[in-house]
């Protein structure tokens, strides 16, 4: 196992022009350092300990904001994006959605009684009551982007949009779109991360041209303390037994709805301070007063571009130290949320070189 960092680190890969196949493990974190080059030659088998990184300052809303230079103040998030409706059904059919309800955690509830609205992007709204249901049933959707609002007692919801479709067919109802309605007990504290002009974290991907969940799932943690931390105190200890962070489950799902990337279940009455990691580094703590439903992290994109890696590449054949051109070179992640194909099988260049940019930390086969 090897462990390198990675901002402004060159990796020399001496390699048999024949044997370009053989891969090597290394774990792949930013480096403290941005000046000057560094080289190191990875053989399998060797380790490095990895460079510490810098603490990460953000800003957020309620209590102290710790503020990012050049920030924008809050701006209201913007209207959801119903623009990705699909084409209606070729046959005409309409769409039976059956939707559970279910906590951010996705374990399945029984509510007393809801009433749920279903707003299509004419603004036409389609309204259901339940009583003592774990479930609700609307037929005779035509196909196509939806919002959903509910009322329960007992929970707090989050506007939800959905694209209704035929996902598959019931011999009952027919074509079948099967989804879950979250809803936040009185004790859950919904986490969002947002940039400093309102937008959540997956329009960050969008601007990099990236899967969001290829970049972000799995790197968000939480911790929760009494007392307020001194000023610019990252590394401050935090108390587990105050709360409980419940990060959605799967990487597919890496945020609950847009700009949720999690749930704080309270064991502990608020007030509490509450802070946010982002790819093992703190972003900062924010203070939870009683009565919040939600709490809100601010990250912008330079920022986050700082906490990626990058790993910068030589491939040279063993003997002779010449350079080869066009090695394909694959850096595979062994967790498979950030298994991305712009990092497979990328060619080298005339002088045996590669870089690859905005590597999420981690470890890696190369």
């Amino acid at each position: 196992m090897g462990r390198i960092g990675s901002k402004g680190w060159l990796l020399f890969l001496v390699v048999p022009a024949v044997a370009l196949a053989v891969g090597w493990r290394v774990w792949v974190q930013p480096s403290a350092r941005t000046g000057a080059s560094e080289a190191a030659t990875i053989e399998p088998g060797s380790t490095a300990a990895p460079p510490s990184a810098p603490p990460l300052v953000g800003a957020s809303e309620g209590g102290s904001r710790a503020s990012t230079p050049g920030a924008a103040d809050e701006a209201a998030s913007p209207p959801q994006d119903v623009s990705h409706a699909r084409a209606a059904d070729p046959a005409g059919r309409t769409v039976t959605l059956v939707a559970t309800f279910a906590r951010p955690d996705k374990s399945e509830i029984e509510v007393d009684r809801a009433r749920v609205d279903l707003v299509d992007a004419a603004g036409v709204v389609r309204r259901t009551d339940a009583q003592h249901a774990t479930r609700i049933e609307i037929e005779g959707l035509a196909a196509g982007p939806y919002t959903i609002h509910v009322e329960a007692p007992g929970y707090i919801h989050r506007e939800q949009t959905l694209d209704v479709h035929p996902e598959k067919l019931d011999g009952s109802k027919g074509p079948v779109h099967e989804t879950r309605i979250f809803l936040w007990p009185e004790d859950w504290i919904a986490v969002l991360a947002r940039t400093s002009d309102g937008r959540p974290f997956s329009a960050v991907g969008d601007d990099l041209g990236l899967e969001p969940k290829t970049l972000f799932a799995g790197v968000f943690r939480v911790h929760t303390r009494l007392d307020a931390p001194a000023r610019n105190e990252t590394d401050a200890p935090d108390d587990p037994s105050l709360a409980r962070f419940r990060p959605p489950s799967g990487h597919q799902a890496w945020e609950v709805t847009r700009g949720c990337v999690g749930s704080l279940q309270l064991l502990h009455p608020a007030p509490i301070w509450v802070g946010l990691d982002v790819f093992g580094t703190n972003l900062g703590w924010e203070f939870l007063p009683p009565g919040r439903s939600e709490i809100v992290f601010r990250l912008d994109l330079p920022d986050l571009e700082a906490r990626f890696a990058r790993v910068a590449l030589r491939v040279v054949d063993e003997a002779s130290r010449a350079p080869v051109e066009q090695a394909l070179v694959t850096l595979r992640a062994d967790d498979s949320a950030h298994r991305r194909k712009d990092q497979g099988s990328v060619p080298t260049g005339s002088d045996g070189r590669l870089e690859l940019a905005r590597v999420v930390p981690g470890r890696y086969e190369i």
